[in-house]
């Protein structure tokens, strides 16, 4: 078995994975309940909210606090291919560009929507970029799984760009295609960390078993990642 080096999940991504869309939905709902005009979030979209009324800041600080999860969980997911990392970070920039350019004013409309429709797209794309079928790749970024992800987030994708132009549930549609996109990092990374205490636990009990065991050596422990490069026969 051989394990390469760099492709060690860093423990705090399953914090940034999970608040991404955490927070996204905490902002949403705590500026719809301060909100005091009338706001439907069925056919209006979360941009709507960050723009209108006293929740504007509390949609706006969701929309930072999210994009920046995207960008640190990018940062720190090792275990995938640096081309959905990019694509990530880039969904990530996107969402701080939203925050940036309310559609309140006139003049961001046209910078606002192409930031939404490339954060939506960006993250739509990351699974079939992090596919592989390595021995290390999390067993969701195999081929079928990936390949399956990427089908339902981009048919996600235009269900949004359907309501846009004809339909009358685009804030359902952008709700759940953004949670949904904002959810398969959340999978990757609890795949990933399982796979790594699943190879890491029995080498460490062997490690540690053959050093106590040993002639003239101080009993000691110790830790053996799956950053490190391994080689043992096959049984």
């Amino acid at each position: 078995m051989v394990i390469e080096q760099g492709c060690r999940t860093a423990g705090w991504t399953l914090v940034t994975a999970a608040a991404a869309p955490v927070v996204l939905v905490g902002a949403a709902i705590l500026a719809r309940a301060v909100l005091t005009t009338s706001y439907d979030s069925w056919s209006e979209t979360l941009s709507v909210l960050a723009g209108r009324g006293s929740g504007q800041g509390i949609m706006t600080a969701g929309f930072v606090l999210s994009a920046a999860f995207q960008i640190a969980t990018a940062m720190g997911l090792r275990v995938v291919r640096l081309s959905a990392r990019i694509a990530l970070a880039v969904a990530g920039c996107c969402g701080l560009a939203v925050a940036a350019f309310p559609v309140t004013v006139s003049a961001n409309e046209s910078t606002h929507l192409l930031a939404a429709a490339g954060g939506l797209i960006a993250l739509a794309l990351v699974p079939i970029l992090g596919m592989s079928s390595a021995a290390t790749t999390p067993l969701v970024c195999r081929p079928r799984c990936a390949l399956t992800a990427t089908l339902v987030l981009c048919a996600l994708v235009l269900w949004v760009y359907y309501e846009a132009r004809h339909g009358v549930f685009l804030g359902l549609a952008e709700r759940l295609t953004a949670v949904t996109e904002l959810a398969w990092p959340l999978v990757v990374v609890v795949c990933a960390r399982r796979a790594e205490q699943a190879i890491t636990g029995p080498l460490t009990a062997a490690v540690t078993d053959y050093v106590q065991a040993t002639p003239g050596s101080a009993p000691c422990r110790t830790r053996m990642t799956l950053g490190d490069r391994v080689s043992a026969p096959a049984a």
